[in-house]
């Protein structure tokens, strides 16, 4: 799991020790803890302006959605299923939406978005294999994950795994496949500039 994320311009860095969550200023090492803890943290990500930073966190009654305030500590909670693929956690480039995989409305992952000001959740794109979103583009119109194929671990079984780069239009409600190959592509990133995974 995504267990550190980089705050904003870089200069701060959101992490999780001893489980309990961080900041910590990359310039003078000074760090401060933002949760009492301890709690099983799960994913991390931070906001691009960097004032906020999101977490996963699973209790006894399923998974918890935290988004805390770096500056004044103040949280925000959102209850979602034990299915949530929690180190696919992604801000928008707006700030405005978290983007989350999760297998809460079927057997097979898919993407999410909440929107932080209303916690209304919706999905992006239903699919017959396994989408895990891992993060937009600059602009926020696509998003870029795995899609899963081939169950390759079932017994009997000896051919590809077929996990494939994928790249989702938001605006189209289409899902492109970036690679075509027998192995297992995993953790896409988008560059700053959007043109590259």
């Amino acid at each position: 799991a995504a267990m550190a994320a980089w705050m904003g311009d870089g200069i701060q860095i959101a992490y999780v020790a001893d489980s309990t969550f961080h900041v910590m200023d990359t310039w003078t090492g000074e760090a401060v803890q933002l949760t009492d803890g301890p709690e099983r943290i799960w994913g991390v990500a931070a906001s691009l302006d960097g004032v906020h930073a999101a977490y996963v966190a699973s209790d006894d009654a399923g998974a918890l959605l935290r988004v805390v305030d770096v500056f004044t500590r103040e949280t925000w909670d959102a209850r979602t299923s034990r299915g949530i693929w929690p180190w696919s956690l992604a801000w928008s480039p707006d700030g405005t939406k978290l983007l989350f995989s999760s297998a809460r409305d079927h057997d097979r992952l898919a993407p999410y978005e909440i929107e932080l000001k209303t916690g209304y959740v919706h999905p992006l794109l239903r699919d017959v294999c396994s989408v895990s979103a891992n993060s937009y583009s600059p602009d926020g119109r696509y998003v870029v994950g795995i899609r899963d194929g081939a169950t390759w671990w079932r017994k009997g079984y000896t051919g590809a795994a077929n996990a494939e780069l994928a790249l989702y239009d938001t605006r189209q409600d289409t899902l492109k496949l970036l690679t075509d190959n027998p192995g297992m592509d995993n953790w896409p990133v988008m560059s700053a500039d959007g043109k590259r995974v």
